[in-house]
């Protein structure tokens, strides 16, 4: 898979995916946010397509319950199961990448993904997931699912990954990412880089720093200031970075910061996904509606618009323009922009804007 559109928008989530037995066992959800209807699910065991797997989807009350305002999930879910080989089985344990892909007509969809056995503490992991809200290992690949879809991720890359947290992206990653990968990871808070470090120590190509940035709601005794903060590696260093609900909580001369910081530690031609809360039309009209999740009603003198005055770092949402010109004055270029749910839109990826950046 590699950068581009040639997908349409679907939304949906891999509950279970079991491989025993001889067969592959998965049980989901999945809609089509366009115009066309999900048609049927194909299944790939890496970049080895498996073929045409399912085509009836059972009533799903408990979804509607849930999204009442996505179109058709109120008859979306699936069970699928799947006779495997020898030769499945193998590569299947050797980390193979097992997609279950939606096509609408003749467009796929976003797939839902998993590696098989999961491994790096998975129960401790799902426990942990109340550090960001939702199930933690659903979360982790639906996000490789994008990186991968996206930016075309290898396996064999170097990756680096701001504000990684407890480690939620960094999971999946853990399972993909192969020996000759570099994974980096950093945070403002030592709590949850002490407890990533210990899930992570069976991998000795993934590393995870303390970065003390001082931050009101995560790091109120920083010492240092996130607009002066140097990223601790060398220029040129990564292939690929990241940056998962990290500019949604940082004003105006943090973000030209970490933007400049990330052009700098990407070679040439590497890409970066970052989500923000971006305030276009459409987002705008949804929070005067009174449909969006976050209510961006107060703005601060640096233009950018928060939720709270009081926590302003609690969420930052900025006019698409402006987020538009940092990107360029960091020296990346803006490939796309995939729009999220958060302001109550019917076509999204994620729950947050996701942009797609380039050093060129």
């Amino acid at each position: 898979m590699g950068a581009g559109e040639n997908f349409c928008y679907t939304f949906g989530v891999l509950d279970a995916l079991d491989v025993s037995g001889g067969r592959i066992v998965a049980h989901g959800w999945v809609v089509s946010l366009g115009e066309r209807p999900i048609t049927e699910l194909r299944l790939a065991i890496g970049d080895a397509p498996e073929g045409s797997v399912h085509r009836e989807f059972l009533p799903s009350p408990d979804v509607a319950k849930v999204w009442p305002q996505l179109p058709g999930t109120g008859h979306c879910r699936f069970s699928l199961q799947v006779e495997v080989g020898e030769e499945q089985r193998r590569r299947i344990a050797s980390r193979e990448v097992i997609s279950i892909t939606p096509w609408a007509g003749d467009m796929p969809g976003v797939p839902l993904e998993r590696i098989f056995p999961l491994s790096l503490g998975a129960a401790q992991a799902q426990e942990s997931c109340q550090v960001g809200g939702g199930d933690f290992v659903e979360i982790s690949f639906s996000f490789l699912a994008l990186f991968r879809l996206l930016a075309g991720l290898r396996r064999d890359e170097s990756v680096l990954d701001a504000g990684c947290g407890i480690g939620r992206m960094a999971f999946a990653l853990g399972h993909y990412l192969d020996a000759q990968a570099r994974y980096e990871g950093f945070d403002i808070s030592d709590r949850f880089v002490t407890s990533a470090r210990e899930r992570f120590r069976p991998l000795p190509n993934f590393h995870f720093r303390h970065a003390d940035i001082f931050n009101r709601m995560y790091n109120p005794k920083g010492a240092i200031r996130a607009a002066d903060f140097r990223f601790p590696y060398e220029d040129r260093s990564f292939g690929f970075a990241f940056a998962t609900s990290v500019f949604t909580h940082m004003l105006r001369g943090d973000v030209r910061n970490y933007l400049r910081e990330i052009r700098r530690v990407l070679r040439p031609g590497g890409r970066c996904i970052a989500t923000f809360f971006s305030l276009d039309a459409e987002a705008r009209s949804g929070i005067e509606a009174g449909r969006s999740t976050l209510a961006f009603r107060h703005k601060l003198p640096d233009g950018c618009l928060v939720t709270s005055r009081r926590a302003p770092e609690a969420a930052i949402a900025y006019p698409e323009p402006d987020l538009r010109q940092m990107i360029a004055e960091a020296g990346l270029a803006l490939a796309v922009v995939h729009p999220g749910s958060w302001p109550g839109r019917g076509r999204f990826l994620t729950y947050q804007d996701v942009f797609l950046l380039v050093r060129e």
